[in-house]
């Protein structure tokens, strides 16, 4: 199975979980190239932008399992669906970019209840 998971995440909790709201930036580490242009998502329910990043960096066996798996490739951003603020990723390794294509239309109509 080439592609393995969407991650929808909301944008408060997120910041919660790094201990600063304040710092909105996206740190990346050496050895992850990112496409330099934002691409937009305008669905019925959700619109943002996100990012196509490629991660070039060996992985030890411990961050594999805390990562729950090894993933080269990602689609990053963020969505706003009925006015609230999301983050998402998309991740997928060699051959898996077709799927993981539908999974990021299919966040174009993603609704929260």
């Amino acid at each position: 199975m080439p592609f393995r998971r969407i991650i929808l995440a909301s944008l408060l909790a997120a910041f919660a979980a790094t201990g600063s709201a304040a710092d909105k930036r996206f740190t990346l580490e050496g050895g992850v190239q990112v496409d330099e242009e934002q691409k937009a998502i305008e669905g019925v329910n959700a619109r943002g932008f996100y990012f196509k990043a490629h991660d070039l960096r060996p992985k030890t066996k411990a961050q594999i399992k805390t990562a729950g798996g090894h993933y080269t490739d990602t689609y990053t951003g963020a969505l706003s669906i009925n006015s609230k603020a999301y983050l998402f990723e998309v991740v997928w390794n060699k051959g898996g970019e077709a799927a993981a294509n539908s999974a990021l239309a299919a966040l174009k109509t993603v609704r929260v209840q």
